[in-house]
């Protein structure tokens, strides 16, 4: 916990907020916050800008509940994210892309919503050859140099999950088959030039890709099950390409 009554007679007070605002700080309180196993994750700063101070026996007191319930909060609202997203390639997760569709993206399948929702579920070709022939390490690398790729490739409102194992998704609102197709394909021709790091060595690895228009009236299973069955069309078929079929 820290307290000063006298904060401009302390370096470490930044005062230029002061300045700018015409206020004057007459006193400044930090209690420290932690989550259940006592550990530092924050702290709790309150500024007195009226007369009188912070009494370090009494307030510290009285605000020890506020900053508990705090760092319950922010405990809380750090498991709800490491929920929502992968640890490896820190893109979000299975649970995060339904949490995000049922916030963001349902109204593209109201029926007062005209816009599109596109989406491509992509592959790594062959992706248990690496961890077979450079091990898992490898394996990890690669997914994560994949991941860097799709989420670079996102413009403002799209996202990029992974989905399971070495499948990803990328949603796309307000986005055309056309458009969708042509980003789908844009990015497979980078993934092909691109050089993967795996455990020491380089390599180059490709991706199939099964693209989709949301359909409004099925579900998001139904309409993530459509791009499946086109990207399972592109692995059958010689992978390395993008499958899609107009609606």
């Amino acid at each position: 916990m820290f307290v000063t009554n006298d904060p401009y007679s302390d370096p470490d007070f930044n005062s230029s907020v002061d300045k700018k605002t015409g206020y004057v700080t007459k006193s400044v309180m930090v209690l420290p916050v932690a989550d259940v196993n006592g550990e530092y994750i924050g702290a709790f700063q309150l500024i007195n800008k009226l007369s009188g101070g912070f009494d370090i026996e009494e307030d510290s007191r009285k605000l020890s509940l506020p900053a508990l319930i705090l760092g319950l909060a922010l405990e809380s609202d750090t498991f709800l994210d490491d929920a929502h997203h992968d640890r490896l390639t820190k893109l979000k997760n299975r649970i995060g892309f339904y949490s995000d569709f049922s916030r963001k993206y349902m109204k593209y399948l109201e029926a007062d919503c005209d816009k599109p929702l596109s989406m491509f579920i992509c592959d790594i070709d062959k992706f248990k050859m690496v961890n077979d022939t450079y091990g898992h390490n490898a394996g990890d690398q690669v997914l994560e140099h994949a991941a860097k790729l799709l989420l670079g490739s996102c413009e403002e409102n799209e996202n990029a999950y992974r989905w399971g194992g070495e499948e990803f998704i990328i949603l796309m609102p307000d986005t055309t088959l056309e458009q969708a197709v042509a980003k789908a394909e844009k990015l497979r021709k980078e993934i092909e030039a691109s050089e993967f790091p795996a455990d020491g060595v380089m390599i180059h690895k490709t991706m199939s890709f099964g693209v989709h228009t949301f359909v409004k009236g099925k579900s998001i299973e139904e309409n993530v099950s459509m791009a499946d069955v086109h990207l399972y069309t592109a692995k059958e078929t010689g992978r390395n390409k993008v499958v899609y079929t107009k609606e």
